[in-house]
């Protein structure tokens, strides 16, 4: 149920006509999203064809042709009341055709087949230690009412801005810009997936968040608390992004979220953040490769405006990244040298689901592979830990020097495949699916 959300709804409409339309040993075919056949966690349950029983029959899988739809498709032929057996049939099409509508007949013209078999694959059956130890970071949303550019500090407070960076990126209707004076102990840093390398970053952003640090948590606060506390600027900021929150949201987000405050600590994820943790391991929660780095709190950026040095209040986890959070540096540069590995990258691939684009969602999907607990007595661990500490090194080199972002990138992956892979390899000891 937890994945309900990402169910693809094509599987409900397949399991209700099965059910509503076909009698006993009624055929049904079916086209779907590629991602009901590959080995995504959302549709396991569906892969098992039980409710309603359906034996499939044979797999089209039209990944390869094109122009045709939005996304991958493949249709799935099914016959009613009869359990399914794998492996079953597959029919793999390939080839460019001139236009997308054409009959069957000149679509075989230009078309590939190939006969072959398909079964789900399955992945490695021992998680890692860590499957349950990483967390998603606070929904840092709509991001026009946290994100700030800093304009000028006075005293205790600090002037900002809505950042004119995430302004651009932001959809309607929370294109919205809001300034004033806010304390100086509610100015945090955060990293957004895009502005992260392999074994770093390219800058940090700064968020307003009503929150503060107490007995290795943090508390929200809410109106309310910023009154009692006395924190004018910050209840100015908030009151008007709440008036927003109000106008804006969506029915559903007004049963669910009536103040901004709860969406932003959505399942309550503030809770698996904790000041005392002084090493933080991120990576990204979407995208085709895995980014992994380490972002040390007692080394955050600090801003320097009109002579005047801001130091942030704290780091802040957004939702767009899985964390990990340590006191111990060793254990961090491990697992994201592992993280950053390529091989690591390769063993998700098969179980990511795939858009137009490719493959797209990581989540929880790298630590599904057997990655050990780090031990400082074990020889590989302690190998992987030089080459994750030296190659963050390496990386903040190359920021320093001004280097895009697909520069490093580049530079990076070379280097993870030169000295990396091979040593994790010997770690985990997981073949790739084919």
């Amino acid at each position: 149920v937890h994945l309900h959300t990402q169910l693809d709804i094509s599987t409900l409409f397949f399991n209700k006509c099965v059910d509503k339309y076909l009698h006993k040993n009624g055929i049904i075919g079916f086209v779907m999203p590629r991602s009901v056949i590959g080995s995504t966690h959302q549709h396991k349950n569906f892969r098992k064809f039980e409710h309603p029983p359906v034996k499939l029959l044979k797999i089209i899988d039209l990944e390869g042709v094109s122009p045709l739809f939005n996304m991958p498709a493949c249709i799935l032929i099914a016959r009613k009341g009869t359990k399914n057996i794998y492996p079953v049939p597959l029919e793999e099409c390939s080839g460019e055709l001139p236009s997308r509508d054409l009959s069957l007949q000149e679509a075989k013209i230009v078309l590939s087949f190939a006969k072959k078999e398909y079964k789900p694959k399955i992945n490695g059956e021992k998680r890692s230690y860590y499957y349950d130890e990483f967390k998603v970071g606070l929904s840092i949303f709509p991001r026009s009412l946290y994100f700030v550019d800093l304009e000028n500090i006075r005293g205790k407070s600090v002037s900002v801005r809505t950042s004119k960076e995430i302004y651009k990126v932001v959809k309607e209707p929370w294109k919205h810009e809001l300034t004033g004076e806010i304390e100086k102990d509610f100015i945090y840093s955060t990293l957004l997936p895009w502005k992260m390398v392999p074994f770093g970053y390219i800058d940090m952003h700064q968020v307003v968040l009503p929150i503060l640090p107490k007995n290795d948590k943090y508390i929200l606060l809410d109106l309310d608390d910023m009154v009692r506390l006395g924190y004018v600027g910050l209840y100015r900021w908030f009151k008007k992004a709440q008036k927003i929150w109000d106008n804006y949201k969506t029915d559903k987000a007004k049963e669910r979220f009536p103040r901004l405050i709860d969406r932003l600590n959505y399942n309550n994820l503030i809770e698996y953040q904790h000041p005392s943790n002084r090493y933080v391991v991120l990576y990204n929660a979407t995208g085709k490769d895995i980014t992994s780095c380490v972002i040390d709190k007692n080394n955050l950026p600090t801003f320097r405006i009109n002579g005047a040095i801001l130091n942030p209040k704290g780091f802040i986890v957004d939702v767009k990244t899985w964390v990990f959070e340590t006191n111990s540096q060793d254990e961090a540069y491990y697992l994201s040298a592992i993280l950053n590995s390529t091989l690591l990258s390769r063993l998700i691939k098969p179980f990511q689901p795939r858009g137009l684009y490719g493959a797209r969602a990581i989540h929880r999907r790298p630590l599904e592979f057997p990655i050990p607990k780090f031990d400082e007595n074990n020889e590989i661990h302690v190998k992987i830990v030089s080459l994750g500490r030296g190659l963050h090194l390496r990386v903040k080199g190359l920021t320093q020097r001004k280097m895009s972002k697909s520069q490093i990138r580049k530079c990076m992956i070379n280097e993870v495949r030169r000295i990396v892979d091979d040593v994790v390899e010997n770690l985990i000891q997981i073949k790739e699916v084919k």
